[in-house]
């Protein structure tokens, strides 16, 4: 990895398996991008932008052919809850 002070203006470059590592543990751990991208230095929009290419180019087999994602399992359903909980916490739930 390259490091270079931020007032040269010159980009910093990642290898491509420091990208994959960052993209794969946001996907494994369901940790936020904010958080990871935080955690090695980098911005949360970089990593999302590598996170979307990431997808791109490892489709989940468990995407059907129109390239829509099946319905949550219950564990995942589960899951979704309990980090909805988090996100809003205290918050009312306005409908």
């Amino acid at each position: 990895m390259e490091k270079v002070s931020p007032m040269t203006g010159t980009r910093r470059r990642f290898p491509q398996e420091f990208k994959d590592e960052l993209c794969q543990e946001v996907l494994n751990t369901s940790r936020p991008i904010r958080s990871v991208a935080e955690e090695y230095g980098v911005g949360a929009e970089t990593l999302r932008t590598w996170l979307r290419r990431y997808k791109q180019a490892n489709k989940s087999p468990r995407q059907d052919q129109a390239g829509q994602e099946p319905a949550l399992d219950a564990s995942e359903r589960t899951r979704l809850k309990e980090l909805e909980r988090e996100w809003l916490g205290p918050r009312k739930v306005v409908q």
